[in-house]
């Protein structure tokens, strides 16, 4: 159970609607009161190095991540341990399968790194031209410059997740007991 939010809230420059991006305070719950939205953003999906990948590869998944072509040319941050390489591989696995996982990860033999900056070197060098977990903030910025690289946010065309959505929602717990069943006690 979550008590009323809106009702805590009482900083003017929080509750006051203009400083909020959607001119009001965002609670996507029904009842608008419970749960507060912070933001909402997209991450990119992968990054590429243009000079090495054209719109034309990218025409489905399968033929864009397990072209030969790109065997031994695609680097991704660690999908053994939390954060950027385990998210993408579960988006991959739930749309395209575990064989398809096991193709990209082992048959196109992609590096693994925990070093998000040397992922991105990588990517900027062309190393390894097509990157999972660089960083997008320095991709943006070098892009800016006139680099050869640029992530992609969404790729419809090549299977149906879009980028990946993160959010920040609070609420606070009420302070009401839970009753428990006869069955428990």
């Amino acid at each position: 159970m979550l008590e009323p939010l809106r009702p805590l809230l009482i900083l003017p420059e929080v509750v006051d609607p203009t400083k909020w991006k959607r001119g009001e305070l965002w609670f996507p719950d029904p009842d608008r009161q419970y749960v507060l939205r912070l933001f909402s953003s997209a991450a990119e999906l992968f990054s590429i190095n243009t000079r090495s990948v054209t719109p034309e590869d990218m025409t489905s998944a399968r033929d864009f991540f397990l072209n030969p072509k790109f065997r031994g040319k695609i680097a991704s941050h660690d999908p053994t341990v939390t954060g950027t390489g385990s998210a993408f591989a579960a988006v991959m696995y739930v749309q395209l399968g575990e064989d398809f996982l096991r193709q990209l990860f082992v048959d196109q033999k992609t590096a693994i790194s925990r070093d998000e900056r040397q992922l991105t070197d990588w990517l900027l060098r062309g190393t390894y031209p097509i990157v999972f977990g660089a960083d997008d903030a320095q991709i943006e910025s070098m892009r800016k410059e006139g680099m050869p690289v640029e992530a992609v946010y969404s790729i419809s065309r090549l299977f149906p997740a879009r980028a990946r959505r993160q959010r920040s929602d609070r609420g606070v717990q009420s302070r009401t007991p839970i009753p428990m069943p006869p069955s428990c006690s």
